[in-house]
């Protein structure tokens, strides 16, 4: 097993006989001096909570996709072609990932693919397909559900976000408040999520049991994250996800693994080039810009406008439906009041002679074809 980048190797502090968590409360002490505030406590338990809760700046953070077995299980997402290595950097106005086979070159024809946020301006690239570029305006936000590289920059900060919660899926990164050691919330797609982060009997965070719930289809769903760590390391190692079944379908089963390399932390927010793609020095130059409801291509030289017919805005979508709907009801209900109207109107009594003409009647019985 490879030693862990984010710690320091404890192979010389065993031999002097030291008890483990005594190391990881060392090192935890010596992180919190440099990069978190120094009131957080000391335990890994709080540690753990405080880091997912309210997250440092991230000036790097390196992790693995894993594809090999674990207690002879294969996860059930694990890339298809080979382990995937992410760097990623991300502070509460910017967020940058970069995706590559190497987890030592994250630069060149090395980056297969990437994406970026500085403020206002979303990037994204991909070795096959070139720059995606795009500034956000307050007229271009109506038409930001068909901009593909605000979909590929959401879609990225989502999947970093489990490893930025240390384990915790689909929350957005900061968002989980703690009652003790219990969480629940529910996220942007939705779902209702409780949590429980369970320690073993050193008082390491091993494990996270979750319940989801989605109310649309009336089921719940349960899941465990569990938390490995390498000697003396004070972020978790390993994070391992199993979506759990009764025993009668097979118990726990792998579906995602994680390794984490390094998290390097900072106390000071990181200027925007950090969150940009210049220095990478990419070599698949076509750029699309992203403009409105426009597209820009700039492919070998020569910039070519393309008009994009964009996705309805949410409002957009909601009176259609309305509109639908109130046409539903008055096609179904049509019928049933033209029946209510005929029915009413079989229901009115003829109109009597007037009193004047009965008396009338009375005085000439003949025209009422009566003899004399």
């Amino acid at each position: 097993m490879k030693p862990p980048l984010h710690g320091p190797c404890s192979g010389s502090h065993r031999s002097a006989g030291l008890p483990l968590c005594l190391l990881r409360l060392a090192a935890l002490w010596l992180t919190s001096a440099a990069h978190l505030p120094a009131s957080k406590e000391t335990d890994l338990v709080s540690f753990y909570k405080q880091f997912v809760s309210s997250p440092p700046i991230i000036e790097e953070l390196i992790f693995e996709y894993q594809t090999e077995a674990v207690d002879g299980q294969k996860p059930m997402f694990a890339p298809q072609d080979g382990p995937e290595f992410y760097a990623v950097r991300w502070q509460p106005d910017g967020f940058r990932l970069l995706c590559a086979r190497n987890p030592t070159n994250f630069t060149g024809a090395a980056v297969i693919r990437g994406s970026g946020r500085a403020g206002n301006f979303f990037w994204s690239y991909r070795a096959d397909d070139g720059l995606k570029l795009y500034t956000r305006t307050e007229d271009s936000l109506l038409y930001e559900s068909s901009n593909g590289v605000v979909a590929r920059h959401e879609a990225d900060l989502s999947f970093a976000s489990w490893i930025l919660n240390l384990g915790i899926p689909d929350q957005e990164v900061g968002s989980i408040c703690w009652s003790g050691n219990r969480f629940r919330r529910t996220n942007s797609f939705g779902y209702l999520w409780e949590g429980e982060l369970v320690s073993d009997d050193s008082g390491l965070p091993a494990e996270v049991l979750l319940t989801v719930t989605d109310f649309a289809k009336g089921e719940s769903y349960r899941h465990k994250v569990r938390l490995a760590y390498e000697p003396s390391a004070i972020f978790p190692t390993y994070l391992r996800q199993y979506r759990l079944h009764d025993p009668k379908r097979g118990g726990p089963r792998l579906t995602d693994s994680f390794r984490i390399h390094m998290i390097k932390t900072s106390s000071i927010p990181l200027p925007e080039q950090a969150f940009l793609y210049r220095a990478l020095n990419l070599p698949n130059t076509n750029t699309v810009l992203y403009s409105n409801n426009w597209r820009y291509v700039w492919v070998e030289g020569t910039l070519v406008p393309i008009k994009v017919i964009p996705a309805k805005t949410r409002s957009e979508i909601l009176l259609k439906r309305t509109v639908i709907l109130t046409l539903m009801l008055m096609v179904i209900l049509l019928p049933l009041l033209l029946r209510l109207l005929s029915r009413a109107k079989d229901a009115i009594p003829l109109s009597q002679p007037a009193h004047g003409a009965l008396a009338d009647s009375t005085k000439n019985p003949e025209r009422k074809g009566h003899q004399p």
